[in-house]
């Protein structure tokens, strides 16, 4: 997921401009946000843009089928997540999603150095 909205970010925006990326925890959820400096969602795209196919601006020179932003919707839920894309009051486009904090995995102490398979020295 991150992956590919900071590859989207990247691809729709002005050459030598930042891509902004926050991850701030809120209560027992993580937020993460993309951000970049270009043009912004069409303001009449933003409903259907996690669609299939659906491309911020269809007919384009950029490279891409609309898949990417609706993969990513899918994995976000998949994981008891959301998605949602703005057009900031700042400027450019920005995708944020927000995932429940999972429990760390428990990570078993390894064995002491010196020590054989059997466990002699």
């Amino acid at each position: 997921v991150f992956g590919n909205l900071l590859e989207n970010a990247a691809k729709y925006s002005p050459a030598h401009t930042d891509i902004h990326i926050s991850a701030t925890p809120q209560g027992t959820n993580m937020l993460i946000s993309v951000r970049n400096e270009g043009a912004g969602f069409p303001a009449d795209r933003l409903p259907t843009i996690f669609g299939v196919f659906e491309r911020g601006t269809p007919e384009s020179s950029i490279p891409g089928v609309g898949l990417g932003l609706s993969i990513c919707q899918a994995i976000v839920e998949a994981h008891g997540g959301r998605i949602e894309a703005l057009n900031p009051p700042e400027g450019g486009a920005e995708v944020r999603f927000m995932l429940p904090l999972g429990n760390p995995p428990t990570i078993e102490p390894e064995p002491e150095s010196g020590a054989n398979q059997e466990g002699q020295p």
